[in-house]
């Protein structure tokens, strides 16, 4: 009896696990992301002008919009968007950088937390080095 019970929770997670692992969303494009209607998004999109830096942690990308004190990030793997490929080319070509940067709210904003966005595109793109 205790070995049926055990194979048969061995088989259970085994079925929990496949269908979590196709239950995961696939990531939206970047050139979708204005398009994409509903879930993750909070917002449409905008355009900002501010600086982009490279990060060395969870956060692959922090933003920091012109004339404000607020801090927005791209968090590789946690959000359901991909990086544009030219951008994150630059990116690892040049830590910092200027741009005209078209984003999409993940997460609502809130004063003295960093806002999560996704990176539809970049524009202007100008190094800082």
């Amino acid at each position: 009896m205790r070995r049926l019970i055990r194979t048969s929770l061995a088989a259970l997670g085994v079925l929990l696990s496949v269908v979590r692992a196709t239950a995961e969303p696939e990531a939206i494009a970047a050139d979708r992301v204005c398009s994409h209607i509903g879930a993750p998004f909070v917002e449409p999109c905008r355009t900002i002008h501010g600086n982009l830096v490279w990060g060395g942690d969870n956060i692959q990308v922090r933003i920091y919009p012109s004339g404000t004190k607020r801090i927005l990030g791209y968090a590789d793997g946690a959000l359901r968007c991909a990086l544009p490929r030219e951008l994150e080319e630059v990116l690892a070509a040049t830590p910092v950088v200027e741009a005209d940067v078209t984003i999409r709210p993940v997460t609502t904003s809130k004063p003295g937390v960093m806002q999560f966005v996704c990176i539809a595109s970049a524009s202007n793109v100008r190094s800082k080095r």
